[in-house]
This record gives C-alpha cells, sequence and structure tokens, in this order.
C-alpha cells in the first residue's frame, strides 16, 4: 500500500516489493496496537492536514508547527507500540537543513522525557537507508503558490520509497496541492482513500512557545 504511489508514478508498476517485505511482521503489529489506541495511525500511510505556516532561516525554511506536531507522533506511537519496539525504527525526513536541525533539537528534549530516539535528515541524507516508520515534515505551508525544490521530483521518489512499515506526512494540503502536479496527485489519491486527516489543535501558545498536545 505504501509503494503503490511512487510505483504508479515513477516506475510505470514494473518495480515490484521483494517478496521479504511480503513476510514482514514489523508492520501488521504496529498496525494492530495503533488500532486499539490512535486510530488514525492504524494504516500504511495517511496524510496529516495541518495549517501551518513556514517561517524564513537564514536560507532555508522552518515549521515550528509542523515540528510540534511530529514531537506528538512519535509519541503517540511509543504510547502504543512501546519503547524498545520503536528502538531504531523510526526516521523524520524533511526537505529542509534548518528544519532538520530544529526538529532534532525538538527530539533531544523529548528524549530527556523519556522519549524514543528518532533519526532525522534530508531527503538527501536518507537516500539509499530505510526506515520502519518514516514521517515527512513538508515545511511549506501558508501563503505562496509555489514549493521551491519540495517539487523535485527524485526527492520526492526518494521520501516515498525511504519506509518499510508506514508513511505518515505532515503538511498544508493546499499548498502542497496547487504548488506540484505530482503532490496534488498524491493528495488527491491518498484523499479518495480516506487517508487524509485534518488536524484539530493549535500546538504552540501565543507568547510564552509552550506545546499543547494536537488531536491525533
Amino acid at each position: 500500500e505504501i509503494s503503490k504511489f511512487p510505483r504508479a508514478r515513477f516506475y510505470e508498476n514494473k518495480l515490484l516489493n521483494s517478496s521479504r517485505n511480503d513476510e514482514r511482521t514489523f508492520g501488521k503489529s504496529l498496525l494492530k496496537a495503533m488500532s486499539s489506541s490512535v486510530k488514525t495511525l492504524a494504516t500504511p500511510y495517511v496524510i496529516f492536514d495541518l495549517k501551518s505556516q513556514e517561517e524564513k532561516s537564514g536560507m532555508s525554511l522552518i515549521n515550528r508547527l509542523e515540528a510540534d506536531f511530529v514531537i506528538d507522533i512519535v509519541r503517540a506511537l511509543q504510547e502504543s507500540f512501546g519503547y524498545e519496539n520503536l528502538r531504531n525504527k523510526v526516521g523524520v525526513i524533511t526537505p529542509y537543513a534548518k528544519q532538520v536541525k530544529h526538529i532534532s533539537r525538538q527530539i533531544e528534549a523529548a528524549v530527556n522525557e523519556g522519549c524514543v530516539p528518532v533519526e532525522t535528515n534530508t531527503v538527501d541524507g536518507f537516500q539509499g537507508r530505510e526506515k520502519e516508520v518514516i514521517i515527512f515534515s513538508a515545511v511549506r505551508a501558508g501563503k505562496g503558490n509555489g514549493i521551491g525544490f519540495l517539487s523535485d521530483e527524485r526527492r520526492m521518489n526518494v521520501a516515498l520509497t525511504r519506509p518499510k512499515s508506514m508513511f505518515v506526512l505532515v503538511c498544508d494540503v493546499d499548498r502542497v496541492r496547487k504548488g506540484d502536479s505530482n503532490w496534488k496527485a498524491l493528495v488527491d489519491e491518498a484523499g479518495k482513500a480516506g487517508k487524509v486527516v485534518r488536524v484539530i489543535g493549535s500546538g504552540r501558545q501565543e507568547g510564552n512557545g509552550k506545546r499543547r498536545s494536537f488531536n491525533l
């Protein structure tokens, strides 16, 4: 189910899943655990539509609200599936280097509070490697039309083919849809399959910077 879109979009359905992946038990165990707790994560792939705002950071971009939400996803997975089961199994990918640094700092703080460590890297940094669970922070959000190098087809293909068991996309659906035809196709197909979830919750309070949980 995870590989259906990139296989059709980029490989003309000529790329086959390995038989080893078909025999995997991790994904089945994870989805079973999530089905009794956080049902929005009880699926091999899901798109969380988060209305947020990108921010310029030097020559790069960050999205603080997406970073907060990524941490909430990791916590939800851990609460349902367990620390040891998720150790070395989760990766966070984002196209922008400053977002990598921002999420890494958030994860470091969360780890000090008992959260499972999570590897965070750019799309290019994850090329040639896989994780059981991949969470993708798109960053581009709010007003605007273009989505920069998020629209790079090669990077999109790499991001979509890194997960073995679960792919979670966090994005501003309206922004990515109008920014690129491939992303529009992905979001539209996911919407038809009931895989797009509108996020409810404010995440970051104004003024004091304290976090509040989203409703997953």
